[in-house]
């Protein structure tokens, strides 16, 4: 009678390397994967905050009274300059982002601010409506 051996053949352990090094990698990609959804996160709420920070600026500066009196488009790119302080700082923006500021007029009493921050992989809209009475 033969006595059989308990021991992995060689087939075994490559298959189980094999396994293991597609579970590794699979573990690696996700991992990747969240550093860069992590990385496009923190770029875009620098967005947000840039974009916040002039409709801050702007209430703070009269709001209603200091948006212009026209439909007009500030673009951060050329950068066109400001009209009696309008908009504020932070436009044009710094090195990492573009501010481009449209004011329309709603109604007699109500103005818009549309505030567009632009990088180089995506951008942020921004809206505000101001009222006369506030």
């Amino acid at each position: 009678m033969l006595k059989r051996r308990l021991a992995l053949t060689l087939a075994e352990v490559i298959i189980a390397v094999g396994l293991l090094g597609l579970a590794t990698l699979s573990l690696m990609a996700v991992f990747i994967g969240g550093l860069r959804l992590m990385s496009r996160s923190e770029v875009r709420t620098s967005a947000s905050n840039l974009g916040n920070a002039v409709l801050e600026s702007i209430t703070d500066i009269g709001g209603f009274h200091a948006i212009p009196d026209t439909d007009r488009t500030f673009d951060g790119n050329v950068p066109d300059p400001t009209s009696s302080g309008f908009p504020p700082s932070p436009y044009p923006g710094n090195a990492e982002f573009t501010i481009t500021v449209e004011t329309k007029i709603v109604t007699a009493s109500t103005r818009a601010v549309q505030v567009t921050v632009r990088w180089d992989e995506g951008r942020v809209q921004l809206e505000k409506v101001f009222n006369e009475v506030e």
